[in-house]
């Protein structure tokens, strides 16, 4: 068993000798972190120093997402919620790429008297564009689902998910957590993405940091 690597300071920042010794004697790098990804050693320099490829959950990740983004069927509907407040920021970069965005969660304007689930009045609306849609992405669940009080709303859009003959695209870490919880199964979702803000963040600009990298490695891969 090895510590993990965020308990070493050479990972955290992102220190070059320290990527270095972690790739020595390696010949290549299969990268599976598309929801990991930050600027830590081990996940932006290494694929500077050896050949680096995407895996084949990287692959799918990035093929059903560009579906989605690259998809002419409308209408097409974002669900965003959660509790981060930087999923906020991608709200304006995705305007343009989804024809109705709704957002429940700690964002919602329609919500339970404690604020913590979406009312009855904004999941009949919520359930009623996921019924029009033709893709949908759902990023986040609708309320503190974990308390088992607080379900209904989370319960509500993934059972108008299943119901849909609506494409639908599933994904972050709470929502995968919620999706067995209250009873479903990741299969009765088109894909289910590993990545929460990293799945919004390529849906805004059509990429990936490590693509990027990888575009402008230095050396001739085999």
């Amino acid at each position: 068993m090895f510590d993990n690597l965020r308990f070493h300071p050479g990972e955290l920042l992102g220190d070059r000798e320290f990527a270095e010794q972690l790739s020595g004697g390696s010949d290549i790098y299969v990268y599976e972190a598309f929801a990991a990804y930050n600027s830590a050693a081990s996940l932006r320099i290494i694929p500077e120093i050896i050949p680096t490829y995407t895996g084949i959950q990287f692959d799918r990740e990035v093929e059903e997402l560009n579906k989605i983004a690259k998809s002419t069927d409308t209408p097409s509907l974002l669900i965003i919620s959660g509790a981060k407040e930087e999923k906020k920021k991608y709200v304006d970069n995705l305007m343009d790429k989804f024809d109705d965005i709704l957002i429940g969660g700690k964002f919602a304007t329609g919500l339970t008297p404690d604020g913590l689930d979406i009312n009855e009045e904004t999941i009949a609306l919520f359930s009623r564009k996921i019924m029009s849609a033709k893709s949908v992405v759902i990023n986040g669940p609708l309320g503190k689902f974990e308390d088992g009080l607080h379900t209904a709303g989370t319960k509500a859009v993934f059972a108008a998910a299943v119901a849909s003959p609506a494409r639908i695209i599933i994904g972050g870490g709470d929502t995968l957590a919620a999706i067995p919880a209250l009873g479903f199964s990741y299969s009765d979702f088109d894909f289910v993405s590993t990545g929460g803000g990293a799945m919004l963040e390529f849906l805004a600009t059509d990429t990936h940091p490590l693509l990027e990298i990888i575009k402008n490695q230095p050396y001739a891969r085999p």
